[in-house]
């Protein structure tokens, strides 16, 4: 494990894909994403996956990390400009996936090549999965369950391809189309199923890292061909791929975007030849060489650019203000709508006093004008700390930095670029600033690369819990709690007490109710969720505006924001 995400980007000036060392990320087409992703430093498990499950034995891994977390017998993974390659080996099979964009169309291609080191024959199934959204992020995380009303799909049975559309809210908003399927130069491969429903896919309880689709007891998983408005959306295609002994496979699973229907599906006929994968890998491989030249870009600095941009979408504490200052501020996000700045994105700060520190302002405005070409949305600003004066000599080396670089357009706009006078603040509108800044950089720190040294640092970590003594006896054959024989109205889940007064939820093992049963208990001033599952989320004066502890809105997995551990000092068994 890295001190921090190792993260990467890829366009090609329109479709761009973020994607991390484990796995994870979204894509992005022009203003909108079109996969759910939340920036989560810890688990760092949203994304767009590729399951592998041995249809002889049933071990299920992934092609990344992340989600299934199945540790390989070696695993290696490598960025470049133009693509990431993620390699390892598990048992006799090794699997090559190479993830790019193509440069002429909004396509998004993994490739797969699998290759069985065995002596005997394996039946492999490689099953996608995405979590679609077609909208942005902050739209989608604010009210999920409203997002997914607008996204249908449907299976087109000529072209073997899922196609998600959002229908508008209105006459000014354009059509979204999104298509996902897989294509290969292997005979020996057959789709066997596809999904566009969630809770389907992951069973109630269930999570990505192990979906109840390839959870079910001495039985191959099968996918329920569901299409429509499932209310949930995914897209999963299932590709069952035979090996014999010593044979490679490639399989590539394609997604792309487009502004109507039949712009998808002739998109999708073109990108299932085999050739037009190869010329596509090509292409992107000289538009980033290209790219690079323009911008005078060496290896290293796209590598410094990327360190960068992973505590801006990951948030951590290596590159913040010190937390004596952020525990000073008072203000609120409407305190940064006076400087135009609205809050919505991740903020890098940049504070400037010497002559010699318009280096270090360079090699930043060169990382947002490479972030600006990918579609992040980053909003830089610039503390001007040189007292205000006449002599705006300071002032003007800036401004023409940013005009040599066309970052001038970008002033005071979203995802932009902000000068400010540091003297021209008050103390508290100061405090705001490098409190809300994911990253706060300052000349005086000295070059980019000594600064960004100290993500490398590894956080101090408690030691692991050793047990005094063994599990015995185990706590997974302690009786269970009998079930009350009383309830009125049971239902087989749950019932109330003979008073009338309570609800008693009674569920057996692995079982769960059919949706989250929840209880609000709250005043008018604070209160609190809570489901079957545990704790929800807790708020005070606004549950929408002002929650104290996260609601993920999830009815399939409804994972709680809030817990309370137990563990036993002298077996360390927890629960």
């Amino acid at each position: 494990d890295t001190p921090y995400t190792q993260i990467h980007s890829l366009s090609n000036g329109k479709y761009s894909l973020l994607i991390s060392a484990a796995g994870s990320g979204f894509s992005r087409w022009e203003d909108i994403e079109l996969t759910r992703w939340r920036d989560d430093p810890t688990l760092n498990d949203r994304g767009s996956w590729i399951y592998v499950e041995d249809r002889l034995n049933g071990q299920l891994w992934s092609v990344t990390r992340q989600p299934t977390m199945a540790p390989p017998d070696r695993s290696e993974v490598n960025f470049y400009p133009h693509r990431v390659e993620f390699e390892r080996q598990d048992g006799d099979i090794v699997l090559r996936t190479i993830v790019t964009v193509a440069s002429n169309d909004d396509v998004e291609i993994r490739r797969v090549n699998i290759t069985n080191h065995g002596s005997h024959s394996r039946v492999l199934a490689l099953t996608s999965y995405a979590e679609i959204i077609l909208a942005q992020q902050l739209a989608d995380q604010r009210h999920p369950a409203y997002n997914k009303l607008f996204i249908e799909s449907e299976f087109l049975e000529r072209e073997q391809l899922l196609l998600f559309h959002r229908r508008p809210r209105s006459a000014e908003e354009k059509p979204i189309y999104l298509a996902h399927f897989f294509t290969s130069n292997h005979e020996h491969i057959s789709l066997t199923g596809y999904e566009t429903d969630r809770a389907k896919f992951l069973g109630r309880g269930g999570t990505t890292r192990r979906p109840a689709v390839f959870s079910a007891s001495n039985q191959t998983s099968v996918l329920s061909n569901t299409s429509g408005a499932t209310l949930d959306p995914i897209c999963a295609l299932q590709a069952e791929v035979v090996l014999a002994p010593y044979q490679t496979a490639q399989v590539a699973f394609i997604t792309l975007a487009a502004h109507s229907r039949k712009e998808a599906i002739d998109m999708a006929r073109r990108y299932r030849r085999w050739s037009q994968l190869g010329r596509a890998a090509q292409e992107i491989r000289v538009q980033a060489e290209n790219e690079l030249a323009q911008l005078n870009l060496t290896s290293r600095k796209v590598e410094k650019i990327q360190k960068l941009l992973s505590p801006l979408l990951y948030l951590t504490n290596g590159l913040r203000a010190e937390p004596a200052l952020l525990n000073t501020n008072t203000l609120g996000q409407p305190g940064l709508w006076s400087f135009g700045i609205s809050g919505d994105y991740p903020i890098l700060l940049v504070r400037m006093k010497r002559e010699e520190d318009i280096e270090l302002l360079n090699e930043i405005i060169l990382a947002h004008t490479y972030w600006r070409k990918r579609g992040l949305m980053i909003d830089l600003v610039i503390f001007n700390q040189r007292e205000t004066s006449y002599d705006q000599g300071y002032k003007n080396r800036i401004d023409r930095r940013m005009e040599r670089t066309g970052s001038q357009e970008w002033l005071n706009d979203r995802g932009g670029i902000f000068l400010l006078q540091e003297d021209q603040m008050n103390e508290a509108e100061r405090t705001l600033l490098m409190t809300v800044a994911r990253v706060v950089l300052d000349g005086e720190a000295g070059p980019l690369e000594g600064q960004l040294a100290r993500l490398d640092v590894d956080p101090v970590r408690l030691p692991r819990f050793l047990p005094i003594e063994h599990q015995v006896p185990s706590m997974e054959i302690q009786p269970e709690l009998k079930r009350p024989p009383d309830l009125l109205f049971d239902n087989g889940l749950g019932g109330f007490t003979p008073d009338g007064r309570e609800y008693v939820i009674y569920l057996d093992r692995e079982q769960w109710t059919p949706a989250p049963w929840s209880n609000v208990i709250a005043t008018p001033e604070f209160g609190c969720l809570v489901t079957e599952a545990g704790l929800g989320v807790t708020w005070a004066g606004n549950s929408g505006e002002n929650r104290l502890t996260p609601w993920r809105n999830d009815p399939v997995c409804d994972p709680p924001a809030e817990a309370i551990y137990l563990r036993d000092e002298d077996t360390g068994q927890i629960w």
